[in-house]
């Protein structure tokens, strides 16, 4: 016990983490309910450890912060290749099992989203408008790939390796290549 109280108080320290934490403070309610959400607890301390132990965290804690300036000074090392560009709107409750070599690049991600490694969300070549958007209770498998201007709906599961271009309607089940849809909720 006293071991871990002294590695919290070396933790705050580094002005690394005093600028995590101003950052934190900073923001306004939601985005602190967000955040505690993201951490699954609403102390302090394992907001604290949570960025000092978790990179996959620490990148979405960066883009929940994103709006408070002092936030930009800190830089993300992000060794594992977890992206979420700034200008993506996210629901809160952002579920992730290990998402090594992910981007998030949607239009919008909706409430309770869960997702595996290697997905890829993103528009199709340059242009930022041809990007998904994505409903609320979706679950993505791995290796799971959704390009274009397309909309997955409400209470969605795309399973492992699929690759979807089209529109998928809520309360589904997406599987294959190319994708079909198991079970259509309509």
């Amino acid at each position: 016990m006293r071991e871990n109280f002294r590695k919290i108080i070396l933790w705050l320290i580094f002005p690394r983490y005093i600028l995590f934490y101003i950052s934190y403070l900073l923001c306004d309610g939601e985005v602190r309910r967000c955040v505690q959400l993201d951490a699954k607890g609403d102390s302090w301390i394992s907001i604290m450890y949570k960025l000092h132990w978790d990179d996959y965290f620490k990148t979405i804690f960066l883009y929940r912060v994103r709006k408070v300036k002092l936030s930009r000074v800190i830089t993300n090392r992000n060794k594992r290749n977890f992206f979420i560009p700034y200008d993506v709107v996210i629901g809160e409750n952002l579920i992730y099992d290990h998402p090594y070599s992910t981007i998030l690049n949607a239009k919008s991600i909706g409430r309770n989203f869960k997702f595996k490694h290697l997905v890829t969300i993103g528009n199709v070549g340059d242009n930022e408008d041809l990007r998904p958007t994505i409903g609320n209770d979706v679950t993505f498998g791995a290796n799971v790939t959704v390009i274009g201007k397309i909309t997955i709906g409400d209470n969605v599961i795309i399973g492992a390796g699929t690759t979807v271009t089209k529109d998928v309607p809520a309360n589904s089940v997406v599987v294959g290549q190319p994708f079909r849809i198991l079970k259509n909720g309509k």
